[in-house]
This record gives structure tokens, C-alpha cells and sequence, in this order.
């Protein structure tokens, strides 16, 4: 009697402890009714499938995706155990819910129609997939030990991180603007970030990130040397990072600058993003008259990188090229140079900048985007036209 009461409360334990660990998530499909929908979780675990109809099926993970009909465009799946890897890609979810999985390590949810992804209790998580969705913001202030994120080609205008584990980082093909905060990054081997609208990349210089970093594509924002790697190594004419990083959009630099009163141009013109002198040929140019600004007419130097402007000039470009990236030149959008800037406010400059380049999703030039079908990129912002 004795030994069946021990018998009993170690099965009511072991019960008890399955039911603890089980777990489970929601999604919410487009796929046509009778079409396969594809899931894989960690080997081992048993995976029972409820459609939103009743409907319920059960497998077992063997490590290869596991194929179950569309009975509905709901579905929750629950396991037996935790869940620490998850692919639930290119299954057409409109809806995908993980609030549940906090053991979870890697979650593939790319190729789906996903609008909002909530993260914020999955603090283990490492790798993350959710390229080609229709994410607008992506916040993963709490995946403190996030090693590598794919989000290229969304429509991400805001992307939050709280991580200085990142290898990998790919967000291209967004309308992500203004700056990006890579400064506690030192593990960074590779940063794709092209197609966007960054004006801004601030990258840490420590020797950790400059061995770390063996790949940078940053090619179509408004980004300016400040905001780039070491690339090219012109004693050894060599290339020391695989890389992509024109053309580049006109940078904003300033609206206006007074004449007569000295400007201090080397955060534009002395440095690179690790620090590095680019020894610069600057190039001014008046673009109503096309003539091109010069020293000790239109202004004059103090040193290499202090200029006073002397003539005024309602549109001013400037052109910078640098040996230590070949075959680039890098140009701001106009700016003033005025004896007063009262009541000048900052210029809108798309007007003289109508014909800027669109690409598709693979990153290629579209030549005629006014006929182009379907959707592409232009101006750092992703659009549909069908």
C-alpha cells in the first residue's frame, strides 16, 4: 500500500512538471483552406495543434517541419515542454503571438504579413528572423542577449535595441531615419544597413569592433564619412572590410551659414566613424550659377577645416572625395551662405531633387519607377504599386 502511495505521487509529480513545462503560442494564417502550414520546434517535443474550429491533431517533433492542413485561419499550438527554437516562416501569418515562449532562443518568422511583433518577455532570445514582413516598429528593448537580427525589408521606421551582443545585424530595405546607435556594438561582424534613410551611424571605435567588422552595406541613405568604417587601406592599396557604400543620398549639413564668422567643418570633413583622417578634397559649388566657390574670393581657411565665407550664395553644395574611398564622392544638400539668416527657415530641397533612384526588393535599380508594379524603395520609404 505504502509503495503504491509513493507510486502515485511521483507519477502526480511527474504530471505536475510536464504541465509546468508545457507551452504554447497563437498565430492567425491567410493561407487558402487545404493548403500545408509549417512549423518546427525542438526535436522531442509533442506538438498538439487546435484550430480555431476545435479541430486538434498531434505529432511529434523529429527536427524536420512538421506539415498540417489549414482547417482555419486560427490556430494554437501547445507542446510538452519549453520551446527554444521556433520556425513558423513564410506561412502567409497575419497574427503570431510568443508572449508565452520566455525560453525561447531562436524564432524564424520571416516571409509572413505580420504588422506588430511583441518580444518583450523573451529576454533569452539570441537569433532573429522577421525579414519580409509589413513590421512598421520593431522594439527589442529586453532582448539584452540578442546575437543576430535579420528585419531587411519591412517597413520599419523605428528600431529600438538594448544589446551589445550583436554579430550580425541586417535591416535593409526600411525607412528607418535620422541616426542609428551602433557605439556599444563591439562584436559587429557584419552591418547591412543599405536602403534606408539614415542620416547617421555611430559606430564604436575600440580595436575589438575594428577586428570584428569584416562586412558593411550601407549603399542609398544620406550618410557621410563620419558615419563609415576604415574601408580601404590606401598605403597598401588594399581593402580590409567587404563593403558597399555609394551611392549616397545628398546629406543634410546645415540650412544656412553667415558670412564673415568662422565654421569649424571637421565634424563633416576630418574624420571617419572610427576616428580616422580621410584627408578630404572639398569642393564648393554655387548650384544656381555652377561655379565653384574659391579660396581667398569666396572665402578663406584657417588650417585644413575652419572656413569664413566672404560672398553670399543662396545654394551651396559640398562635394567631399577621399582616397580612402575610391571612386566616391559625397555631396551635402544646399545650404545657404547669407550676410543675415533672419527668418530663413531650413530649405526643402525635394524639388531640386525629384529624380532620386528607386530599387526593388533585391536591391536593383528600377530605371521607369512611374510604370514599375509592385514594391520598391524610394526616398528610404517602401512602396506598393499595383
Amino acid at each position: 500500500m505504502k509503495h503504491r502511495y509513493l507510486a502515485s505521487l511521483l507519477l502526480l509529480a511527474a504530471a505536475t512538471q510536464l504541465t509546468a513545462n508545457a507551452e504554447s503560442f497563437t498565430m492567425k494564417t491567410s493561407l487558402p483552406m487545404g493548403s500545408s502550414l509549417k512549423i518546427n520546434v525542438d526535436r522531442g517535443l509533442n506538438v498538439t495543434f487546435k484550430w480555431g474550429n476545435g479541430t486538434t491533431h498531434s505529432e511529434t517533433a523529429t527536427g524536420m517541419p512538421i506539415s498540417v492542413e489549414v482547417i482555419d485561419e486560427d490556430l494554437t499550438v501547445t507542446t510538452d515542454g519549453n520551446i527554444t527554437q521556433l520556425y513558423v516562416n513564410d506561412n502567409a501569418l497575419d497574427e503570431l503571438s510568443v508572449s508565452n515562449l520566455t525560453k525561447l532562443l531562436v524564432l524564424d518568422c520571416n516571409d509572413n504579413r505580420l504588422g506588430t511583433l511583441t518580444l518583450s518577455r523573451q529576454t533569452a532570445l539570441k537569433t532573429l528572423w522577421c525579414a519580409r514582413n509589413v513590421l512598421t516598429a520593431l522594439d527589442l528593448s529586453k532582448l539584452t542577449a540578442l546575437e543576430k537580427l535579420n528585419a531587411s525589408h519591412n517597413l520599419l521606421e523605428e528600431l529600438k535595441l538594448n544589446t551589445t551582443a550583436l554579430t550580425d545585424l541586417w535591416i535593409e530595405g526600411n525607412a528607418i531615419s535620422d541616426a542609428l546607435d551602433l557605439s556599444g556594438q563591439e562584436s559587429l561582424c557584419c552591418i547591412a544597413v543599405d536602403h534606408n534613410d539614415l542620416a547617421k551611424i555611430d559606430l564604436s571605435n575600440s580595436n575589438n569592433a575594428k577586428k570584428a567588422l569584416k562586412y558593411f552595406y550601407a549603399n542609398d541613405n544620406a550618410l557621410f564619412y563620419n558615419s563609415m568604417p576604415t574601408i580601404f587601406d590606401k598605403s597598401k592599396q588594399e581593402y580590409l572590410i567587404t563593403s558597399v557604400v555609394a551611392p549616397q543620398r545628398p546629406y543634410y549639413y546645415n540650412y544656412g551659414l553667415l558670412t564673415h564668422t568662422q565654421h569649424d567643418l571637421s565634424d563633416l570633413i576630418r574624420y571617419n566613424a572610427w576616428g580616422v583622417a580621410i584627408t578630404p578634397t572639398l569642393t564648393l559649388t554655387d548650384t544656381e550659377t555652377g561655379k565653384t566657390l574659391v579660396q581667398d574670393e569666396d572665402f578663406t581657411k584657417s588650417g585644413s577645416y575652419k572656413f569664413t565665407f566672404l560672398t553670399e550664395h543662396r545654394y551651396v553644395t559640398a562635394t567631399v572625395e577621399s582616397p580612402m574611398y575610391p571612386e566616391m564622392a559625397l555631396t551635402t544638400k544646399p545650404f545657404a551662405i547669407l550676410n543675415d539668416l533672419t527668418g530663413l527657415q531650413p530649405m526643402n530641397t525635394d524639388e531640386q531633387h525629384t529624380t532620386t533612384p528607386a530599387y526593388d526588393l533585391q536591391g536593383r535599380s528600377i530605371n521607369d519607377v512611374e510604370n514599375y508594379r509592385g514594391i520598391f524603395v524610394k526616398d528610404g520609404k517602401k512602396n506598393v504599386r499595383m
